[in-house]
């Protein structure tokens, strides 16, 4: 009797010590999300009349308006080309961490998006602050890329591709994965779970199109997160590994991975 007692006390421990272990998930309006193939007549975008000088161009301040009424903003690089890059920028930075590699694009001939994600930069204004955000706040990011994309179907643009720095990385997948129109990704410092943006499944569901992952050795997680990534993808990958490099956007200052994206672009993406 004492034996079968202390097995039923075994066993409603490991219970409850599952049940606490359990992560219950987070619903989001992704789980429901479809990229629509065109601009939607009902959403105009606002393309704010101001520009600033940014290097040796000059780029447009823009504005979207999100599917659940939030005021996105950011800078547009317009060239001749038929080809968009939408850049997303790391967590607690802006769109402008983006300036110097947008007029490297730009001079590429690439038309470039980049915005600030809600919570973060201008954006915050409409959305509130990253502070308060709760998970579904950030995977509701996925929001802002759709309508970066749909400014650049406004802008007669037809071929798209995504960069993005740690949880914009992470973003830029999951909203990569559920539309196909998106060419081909970046990814600079991606997580496995960023804030509760995951991209395990992701991974999976993105299929034969070419991306590009790369991280810093030092920077572990993201390292670490980078190579589990690149053994779900099944592809054309690259995985380009520095070495004390730091972390996201960062990387640009001590290597010369402008040259690595660009090339990867040329190379995948025409």
């Amino acid at each position: 009797m004492k034996n079968i007692t202390l097995i039923m006390a075994l066993i409603t421990l490991t219970i409850i010590l599952v049940s606490c272990a359990y992560k219950y998930p987070v619903k989001t309006s992704i789980d429901e999300y479809k990229p629509s193939p065109q601009p939607r007549e009902d959403r105009k975008i606002d393309a704010q009349k101001s520009a600033e000088l940014i290097g040796p161009v000059t780029a447009e301040a823009i504005s979207l308006k999100t599917k659940d009424n939030k005021t996105i903003f950011g800078k547009y690089h317009k060239t001749d080309s038929h080809i968009a890059v939408i850049l997303l920028h790391m967590l607690d930075k802006d769109h402008s961490s983006w300036d110097k590699f947008a007029v490297q694009l730009y001079l590429e001939n690439y038309s470039v998006i980049s915005i600030d994600l809600r919570g973060h930069g201008e954006s915050a204004k409409s959305t509130g602050s990253r502070q308060d955000f709760t998970e579904k706040d950030f995977n509701n990011m996925i929001l802002d890329v759709k309508e970066a994309k749909e400014f650049g179907l406004h802008e007669k643009k037809s071929k798209f591709v995504i960069i993005g720095a740690s949880i914009g990385a992470n973003t830029a997948l999951n909203y990569a994965a559920k539309d196909n129109e998106i060419l081909g990704v970046v990814l600079l410092s991606p997580g496995l779970d960023y804030r509760g943006v995951k991209t395990d499944t992701s991974a999976l569901n993105y299929g034969q199109r070419p991306i590009l992952l790369v991280a810093s050795e030092e920077d572990t997680y993201s390292a670490n997160s980078a190579k589990e990534l690149n053994t779900k993808l099944f592809g054309k990958k690259k995985l380009v590994m520095f070495k004390n490099a730091g972390h996201g956007t960062d990387m640009f200052e001590s290597t010369e991975l402008d040259k690595e994206i660009i090339a990867w672009l040329k190379e995948n993406v025409s």
